[in-house]
Order: structure tokens, then sequence, then C-alpha cells
């Protein structure tokens, strides 16, 4: 399984760079039924949200400290994905394609597999004493660093929505450097979360997180720049200064 979740990854990166993500911004015709986008929004998130804390239960091995503070930083962030977030926004009559949705609802699965069996199972359960460990603790600053850059990049973009003045160019906090900081911040949380667990799926997680957002990243910077004649030059897609 490890081995066909790295290759999608490979595979995703490769064909994002030729075929733009039809949501948000970039939703158009031709790509099948349409729903609505809060609703698949939290139908698709709540996959992940669900099935990894499943698939704890049905491991058969009792959750200790170390485990129990992994659950919390999976389930922090995707109660954030799959309630906080979404209901927040105000654009509720958006549409999304239903093949994005199921699409989400395969790698939220497939994520939660690889996760589980290996975090939770496999090397389960990690000692008491890895909660002070370098791995740990360099990790969960990483996850919480990134958890915030994505919630508060997040929240200047929905601050925009509802002014209900049509997309502008945000230019608060790591918007002012980047088309995506929200982006950064899910990548710099799932590297934390590979750090944390120290783990062939957190790091094919994260692997796979990267090369998910990276390509969005850099649309969303081909996109404000068609749409927006005093875009900044300077900013970039998903790395302040670099890329």
């Amino acid at each position: 399984v490890e081995w066909i979740y790295f290759f999608l990854a490979i595979i995703t990166f490769l064909s994002l760079f030729f075929i733009t993500a039809p949501y948000g911004r970039h939703n158009r015709r031709g790509w099948g039924v349409q729903i609505n986008a809060t609703l698949g929004w939290v139908l698709m998130e709540s996959v992940a949200l669900l099935a990894l804390p499943f698939l704890v239960l049905i491991s058969g091995k009792a959750l200790n400290t170390v485990s129990f503070a992994f659950l919390v930083m999976w389930c922090g962030h995707y109660l954030y994905r799959t309630i906080v977030f979404p209901l927040q926004r105000r654009h509720y009559s958006q549409k999304m394609p239903l093949l994005v949705m199921g699409l989400a609802v395969f790698h939220n699965l497939l994520s939660s597999f690889v996760n589980g069996i290996d975090i939770f199972a496999r090397k389960a359960p990690y000692p008491a004493q890895w909660l002070f460990s370098w791995q740990f603790l360099t990790g969960l600053a990483l996850f919480l660093v990134g958890m915030g850059i994505h919630i508060h990049s997040d929240a200047i973009l929905l601050k925009i929505q509802r002014q209900k003045a049509g997309y502008q160019v945000p230019c608060n906090g790591l918007h002012c450097y980047l088309a995506s900081p929200n982006y950064l911040g899910e990548v710099l949380q799932w590297t934390g979360w590979a750090v944390a667990t120290w783990s062939v799926g957190g790091a094919l997680f994260a692997f796979f997180t990267f090369c998910n957002l990276a390509p969005r990243a850099v649309s969303h910077l081909q996109w404000y720049r068609q749409q927006f004649d005093d875009y900044p030059e300077s900013r970039k897609a998903l790395v302040p200064g670099i890329w």
C-alpha cells in the first residue's frame, strides 16, 4: 500500500501541472455533475476525521499517552477542516464537481489507512518518553506553527469573502509574500507530523501533501497574475522569496 501511495503522489504532482484542479476559483464546466461546495467539503474532510479513529478503535491496541497525542493532532486538524472552516465560508451557493469530492474521499481514506496502520498498529505503542524526544518536540512545534499559518491565512481570505466584493488581492500576513500561504501551513503541519511520528506513513503523507498542494499553489499564483494587473511580482507560490 505504501508504494501505491508513493506513486499516486508522483502522478498527482505531475498531472496537476497540466490540469488545474476544478474547485473554488478554478471551477469550470466539463467535469460532470456539480454539487454544493460546502456540503462536498464537509463530506470529503469528515472521511479523514472519522476513518483514522475508527482504524485505531478496531486495531485492538490500547491508546497510550503518545498515541493519544497523535490522535489529538490529527483530529484537531480535521475538525478545523470539516467543521470550522467550511461553516465560516459565505459562498454557500458555490458548486464543486462530484468527481473532485470523490477523489478527495479516496485520498482521505487511503491516507488514513496508511497512517493508521503504520503509526497506530505497526509502531505502537510508542514509549512514554517519546513525548520528550527531539523528534516529537520538533515535530509538534512544526505542526503547531503550520496550523497557525494555515488558520490565519484562511481567516484573511474569509474576511475578504465576507465583504462580498468578489475576489481581491489579500495584503495581510504571509499573503504579502505568497499566493497560497495556507498551503504552506498545511505542508509544514504534515512535515511536523512526519517528524513527530518518525514513521514511513507520516513521511508519505507529508510527501503527498506537498505533491498535491505545490502545483495548486502555482496555479493560484498564475490565476492572480492573470486577474490582477497590479499583482506584486515579488510574491511567490509556496516558499517566500524562493518559489
